[in-house]
């Protein structure tokens, strides 16, 4: 807070998190949640901003670090997560879904079966399915974590 009170830029940090936050052709911040962000802090009177291209797993580190002020996408508000940063009032609920080979032959419809029928999942680095599948029996040899949307698909 000192630091942008004294008239230094306020940064943000987004992943490539579609369509939340994510970087257009030319690198500038895109989607519902930057918008929303980059107009209120306009409407406070704030433009000098800058913003900060990081890897889902770099969020809440890019935080804690000082890396940016804040961050922007479809973060799952935690207890885990609330326990070393602060959250905003919720901007959107979604729940997870799985994606499966096609005719679903394993039969899987929740976590509960990826534990019991021997598949694997594969998910975002930190994203909060993985807390979700642990809870429900998922060991971590049957998890697989890669960088984003892209890898997982």
């Amino acid at each position: 807070a000192d630091r942008i009170t004294s008239g230094k830029s306020i940064r943000i940090g987004f992943a490539n998190e579609d369509p939340y936050a994510f970087p257009d052709s030319n690198n500038q911040p895109v989607g519902f949640v930057n918008a929303i962000a980059l107009g209120v802090l306009k409407q406070m009177g704030y433009d000098n901003i800058e913003t900060v291209v990081t890897d889902w797993g770099g969020l809440i580190p890019g935080l804690q670090s000082g890396r940016f002020d804040m961050a922007t996408g479809g973060l799952y508000i935690l207890k885990s997560r609330c326990e070393s940063v602060t959250f905003s009032e919720p901007l959107a609920k979604v729940t997870d879904s799985l994606i499966v080979k096609a005719g679903n032959p394993k039969g899987l419809t929740n976590y509960e079966d990826i534990a019991t029928k021997g598949a694997m999942m594969v998910t975002g680095i930190g994203y909060s399915n993985i807390e979700q599948a642990k809870k429900a029996g998922v060991p971590d040899s049957q998890i697989m974590q890669v960088p984003g949307q892209t890898e997982i698909l």
